[in-house]
């Protein structure tokens, strides 16, 4: 629905289609082998931030399904099983995979950078030149190395855009709370705010804009 209701195509038509801009998605996993990918400029970066996890999986699961799923809204091609059509086809992608969002076992070079998962991989980012940095994924960034990382993005002007909870009242705000972050809230077709578990609307004061987060089609393992 938000691809029509945003006029996306008449934005492509344009020439507003993403050539050359580099974004990288952080995300737990992703099966970049969908139809929704083939022919766009997907890379799978190597290594994920979890013990025992891969940042590719053909298996379904809701990381997999999360993360393939924010991926094709950027340059899926339409010809998955939920027909997405990317909003900037022609962008460079690289994923980064945590591996996981929950029971989360770091690895050894994560440990030794000081960083929590989610901030290891924002610097690896960094470091391999992202034009810009997005993450829908609410996990923790703590430690005085992520606060440095954070710092070197905004000092550098890399726009980094990253998801608010789904439900303020259950989740922390972090890394969309940090200041100079594009804190993004989910709103759905009619352009409201969801409801968290107490019935109260995800309002979040940190936000700097809202976008499609409601009754989104999902992909992930080519069948459903």
């Amino acid at each position: 629905w938000w691809y029509d209701i945003y006029g996306v195509a008449d934005v492509h038509a344009e020439g507003w289609t993403g050539k050359g801009v580099k974004i990288a998605v952080i995300d737990s996993q992703i099966n970049p082998d969908l139809p929704d990918f083939q022919g766009a400029d997907l890379t799978v970066a190597e290594g994920s931030a979890c013990v025992g996890k891969d940042p590719s999986t053909s298996v379904a699961s809701a990381g997999a399904q999360h993360g393939s799923t924010v991926t094709a809204m950027l340059i899926g091609n339409g010809t998955g099983v939920a027909g997405t059509k990317g909003i900037v086809p022609d962008a460079s992608v690289t994923f980064y995979g945590l591996g996981a969002t929950g029971d989360c076992e770091p690895t050894a070079e994560v440990k030794d950078s000081g960083h929590e998962p989610m901030g290891w991989m924002i610097q690896r980012a960094i470091d391999d030149g992202a034009d810009i940095i997005t993450t829908s994924t609410v996990v923790g960034v703590s430690t005085v190395a992520d606060v440095e990382t954070i710092a070197e993005l905004v000092a550098k002007k890399i726009p980094f855009v990253a998801g608010n909870p789904n439900d303020a009242f259950k989740e922390g705000a972090l890394p969309a709370g940090f200041a100079g972050v594009v804190a993004v809230s989910a709103v759905d077709q009619e352009g409201k705010l969801p409801l968290g578990a107490l019935g109260v609307e995800n309002q979040i004061g940190e936000t700097t804009v809202v976008a499609p987060g409601v009754d989104i089609s999902t992909i992930g393992d080519g069948s459903a």
